[in-house]
């Protein structure tokens, strides 16, 4: 069977980079490019966008696309998936690479409570590098993960995929994929790894309840739970 078209729409830190990378062995497997900077080192990588952005950039730029993609700039016509994480493990597994790439340590609750200040304007400046297509992929990752898969990128949105992988249970999701587009994520590779003490050594009752608040619909809509404190 021919691979049909697809679309997988990258949220940060939830398994992205591993599933990524597996598909890049894929026929005719087109990404956008963005780079991050890792000490001296610029790497590259498949940009992180929001269904609406991805869907806006395919339709204005579908032009300059090669002809032989199958994708036409019409995300409707793809099979679309994404993956999902617990929002209190994906905090700390973020904070960890977020100190491997500016080689600082910085405590996670000083992190955290630093990142909800700048939440506000760091989201609005990338949404709109994004849509001028000055830069792609790099979202607050305090963006709710839902505003990835909704078609006006709000947490009020339509969600827009076919199916929602969890990372809590990538293989067995990931095979449900699979047999949607007929490819096999069976030795899929693991990337980008963090490791860390469990969250609930990183959580106060405060940067707890910031997150239970923040992340509601997340936690609501995917139905998880935290065990801790």
């Amino acid at each position: 069977m021919e691979t049909i078209p697809f679309s997988f729409i990258r949220i940060p830190k939830a398994a992205s980079g591993s599933i990524d990378l597996h598909l890049r062995q894929v026929d005719n497997y087109r990404y956008i490019n963005a780079w991050e900077t890792h000490g001296s080192e610029s790497v590259e990588y498949s940009a992180h966008m929001r269904y609406c952005d991805l869907d806006y950039y395919l339709k204005k730029y579908t032009n300059y696309i090669e002809r032989r993609d199958k994708l036409t700039g019409k995300l409707k016509h793809c099979y679309v998936f994404s993956c999902v994480r617990n929002p209190w493990e994906r905090l700390v597994s973020y904070w960890i690479n977020w100190q491997h790439m500016h080689n600082r340590k910085r405590a996670f609750n000083k992190w955290l409570k630093e990142e909800k200040h700048i939440y506000p304007k760091s989201l609005k400046r990338d949404i709109r590098n994004t849509v001028e297509g000055k830069e792609y992929g790099r979202y607050p990752i305090l963006m709710p993960q839902v505003c990835y898969l909704t078609n006006n990128g709000t947490v009020d949105g339509k969600l827009m995929v076919n199916y929602i992988v969890r990372f809590e249970n990538l293989q067995e999701d990931l095979k449900i994929v699979g047999e949607q587009i007929d490819i096999d994520f069976s030795n899929i590779p693991y990337v980008n790894c963090s490791k860390y003490k469990p969250a609930t050594k990183c959580y106060t009752k405060e940067s707890l309840y910031f997150v239970d608040e923040h992340f509601s619909v997340d936690i609501d809509l995917f139905d998880y739970k935290y065990e801790g404190i």
